[in-house]
Order: structure tokens, then C-alpha cells, then sequence
């Protein structure tokens, strides 16, 4: 008996040293250094690049091995005031949030996968600590270990989000992009144009097209061979120009078109310009010799901000004509229950609209007040501006969506309207 219990106070013994070496070499491994990818995320928001539709279709066709952290994140000026910054304590929430909500699929993860959503959370909540986010609304990063490690700035306001999941959550990103204009510039000159794309501050030459035209100026009201001579090549040069323009805006992504240059040459392009391309022009610039790219960037703002002014004029100047068909719904509360039941057919929403509430992100359920889903009963997710839920829901729903930012005032006092289907007739206001 003495012998059993000594042999089993030694396979004790042995258990604890093993258990001890265990956790020591556990210990050890995690204090090893590890390769780290923020530098190559940092690095990419130093580039200060915004993001482009091409960035949407690359990352829609990234495939990575494991689960990839994708995070939309506002910069405003009432974020970056406090010291830590209050998106950092955003991001923390969202953190938290989306770990609760994925448990179950982090933890059935192999066990390297798992650690690796980790260390990607660290390591974007340390790019978050460094990065200096003037001149910048929004930060868009994607991260999964070292295969995909992407920073986007954008100059616009997204909806803060945070996911876990299989594949780059890129729906947000689009749906920013493509709410903001995309301009062709067409500048013309008697011997060359060039044909750039502005979007989101982006200035960028897509194509430059040169022609031989003899030197002089043209003077029509001169007779003259030389000045019939020149005055046909300046046309040829005009009509490839125009043949050109109509081109790039039939190919995807530009929405209005602004002609710059000289105010005779730029008269003369107008002549030939196809149909569909002239009712895109929406401006005419006169760039001076000086004119450097801030200069450039100021007048497309101006221009696209006064479009946008327009096109918002028009679309809120029917609201009358809902109300009178008994289509429109005002005031947030109302039009969330609108949303609830899935009757909004377009949605029209103040820029910086905000208020509290909470949302079952399951059911895609909107409430201004805490409670439970009336789905599934669950406790309600409590959110700080329940109207950036609203805008989503619209938009996963294919709802019209229009974000008000010039006419805010044709939106008081609530900020918020929708148009709901007319079940009871027929009859659809077009």
C-alpha cells in the first residue's frame, strides 16, 4: 500500500511539473516576437489615398484564409477633441459588440485563426492611436493577418461599423462612393485635350488626346486659306474631342460632366458634342495659367455642391405632392415604423441627423427606445445614432435613399422623411 501511494504521489508530482512546463512554454511562445502588420497599415494611411470603385471590386474578389476584420469608423471634428480620441472609445464598443455577437464562430475557429482575429484587433486599434486624421471624415481598414492589410480615407461621413466575417464587408464602402458625384473634366485647348476624373477629391488624367493644328489664331471673318486651313484642323481636333468624351462618360463611373478652357475654344467644343454628353455638363470653367491642383480641387468642389443643391431641390419639391397623395410619412419615429414593416419606398435623411436607440441586427428591427425584438425576443443592441441604422437598412432593402447635405432646410423641423408604397391602389407616383 505505501508503494501504490508513493507511486502515486510521484504521477501527481510529475502531472504538476508537466502542467507547470506547459504553461511556461505557453507563457514563453506568447512573449516570442511575432511578425506584425500595422506598419504595412499605417503605411497605407500615410498614403492618404481615397478609396476608388476599383478598391470595391478588388476587395470583393479578395479570398483570404480565415476571417477578415472590416471597420468603418467616423473622424469628425467632435471625435478627435478629446484626449484619447472619442472614436477610440467607439471603436472599443464596437469591439466588444462584434465579439459578443461572433462567439460563436471565433471560437470555432483553429486555434492560430483565432488568436490571428486577435492580433488584428490590436493591431488596428494601435493604427487608431497613431494616425493623424486631418483632412479626412471617415477611416475604412480590412485587415486579416499579413494577406490583407488595407487603410482607406475617406473624405465623407460612414456609418461606424465593425464585422467579423468570411469575406471584406464592402457594401458600406460602395454605398459611400457611390453617393458622392464622379466628374469628367474634359479641359480642351486648340492642340490638346485632357480628360480627367474627380471624385472625392481625387484629381486624376485618364486619357490626353493631341492633334496638329497650324499656329496663328483664327479669325473667321478673314478670308484666307490659312485661316480656313486652321480653322478646319481646330474642327477636327474638336469633334475627336467630343467623340472622346462621349466615350468615357458611356463607360461606368462619372455622373456629370464639366468642360474647362478657354471661353471661345470651349464655345466651339460645345457645337459638337453628342446629345447624351451635353445634358451631363452641369459646368463651364475657365482655368488661369496659375491654376494648381487645390485650385482645381476648390472649383470642383464648388461645382459638384452646387449640382448637388439642384438635384436636391428638385427630388424634395415633390414632398408636397406625396403628402397629398397620402404617400408621405414625416418625423423619425414615424417613418422607423414605417421601416419596421418594410412599406418605405424612398427615404430622405438630414446629414448629421442623430439620435439614440437600439436595433436587432438579426431582424434589421429599428426602435428609439430599449426593448426586445419582436422576432425573437432578444434584448435590443443599444446604438448612439439609430439614424446611421436607418440609412443601412434602407440601403441593404434597396430602398431610394437620398442623404440631404446643401437643403437641409427643406427637411425641418424633423429631418427626416419617407415615401411609402400605396398598397391600397394601383396607382405609383413615378
Amino acid at each position: 500500500m505505501a508503494g501504490e501511494l508513493d507511486e502515486g504521489q510521484d504521477l501527481g508530482a510529475d502531472r504538476a511539473r508537466w502542467i507547470r512546463a506547459v504553461g511556461d512554454a505557453r507563457a514563453a511562445g506568447g512573449r516570442r516576437p511575432r511578425q506584425r502588420d500595422v506598419a504595412k497599415l499605417i503605411e497605407d494611411w500615410e498614403l492618404r489615398r481615397s478609396a476608388s470603385m476599383e478598391d470595391v471590386r478588388e476587395l470583393a474578389r479578395t479570398r483570404v484564409d480565415g476571417p477578415v476584420v472590416s471597420l468603418y469608423l467616423d473622424l469628425g471634428a467632435a471625435r478627435v477633441v478629446r484626449d484619447p480620441p472619442v472614436y477610440l472609445t467607439v471603436f472599443h464598443s464596437l469591439r466588444r459588440q462584434e465579439l459578443e455577437a461572433r462567439h460563436d464562430l471565433v471560437a470555432g475557429l483553429p486555434h492560430d485563426r483565432r488568436l490571428r482575429v486577435g492580433a488584428d484587433l490590436d493591431e488596428i486599434e494601435e493604427l487608431l492611436r497613431a494616425l493623424d486624421p486631418a483632412g479626412r471624415r471617415s477611416v475604412v481598414l480590412f485587415k486579416a493577418g499579413r494577406e490583407l492589410n488595407r487603410a482607406l480615407a475617406l473624405p465623407v461621413r460612414t456609418a461606424d461599423s465593425l464585422t467579423i466575417d468570411a469575406d471584406p464587408n464592402v457594401e458600406p464602402l460602395e454605398a459611400a462612393l457611390e453617393s458622392q458625384a464622379s466628374v469628367l473634366v474634359v479641359e480642351v485647348r486648340t492642340e490638346e485635350s485632357r480628360f480627367s476624373r474627380y471624385h472625392l477629391g481625387t484629381l486624376e488624367q485618364v486619357d490626353r488626346l493631341e492633334s496638329f493644328v497650324p499656329g496663328g489664331t483664327v479669325v473667321t471673318s478673314r478670308p484666307g486659306k490659312a485661316q480656313r486651313h486652321r480653322l478646319t484642323h481646330l474642327q477636327w481636333h474638336l469633334r475627336l474631342t467630343a467623340q472622346r468624351a462621349a466615350a468615357l462618360l458611356s463607360e461606368p463611373g462619372y455622373d456629370v460632366v464639366v468642360l474647362a478652357g478657354d471661353e471661345r475654344v470651349v464655345a466651339d467644343l460645345e457645337r459638337f458634342l453628342h446629345g447624351d454628353v451635353r445634358a451631363h455638363v452641369v459646368a463651364t470653367l475657365h482655368p488661369a495659367p496659375d491654376w494648381r491642383r487645390g485650385e482645381w480641387q476648390r472649383r470642383l468642389d464648388q461645382v459638384i455642391a452646387e449640382h448637388r443643391r439642384s438635384v436636391e431641390e428638385a427630388a424634395l419639391s415633390r414632398l408636397d405632392e406625396y403628402a397629398g397623395h397620402g404617400l408621405l410619412v414625416r418625423g423619425l419615429e414615424a417613418v422607423v415604423d414605417a421601416m419596421n414593416l418594410f412599406l418605405v419606398r424612398m427615404l430622405f435623411v438630414s446629414h448629421g441627423l442623430t439620435r439614440q436607440g437600439a436595433v436587432c441586427r438579426e431582424h434589421h428591427y429599428l426602435s428609439l427606445s430599449s426593448g426586445r425584438c419582436p422576432y425573437d425576443a432578444t434584448e435590443l443592441e443599444p446604438v448612439d445614432n439609430v439614424v446611421d441604422e436607418l440609412v443601412e437598412v434602407a440601403r441593404l432593402h434597396g430602398v431610394e435613399l437620398m442623404v440631404v447635405v446643401e437643403r437641409t432646410d427643406l427637411l425641418e423641423p424633423d429631418g427626416v422623411a419617407a415615401v411609402r408604397y400605396d398598397l391600397g391602389s394601383e396607382e405609383r407616383l413615378e
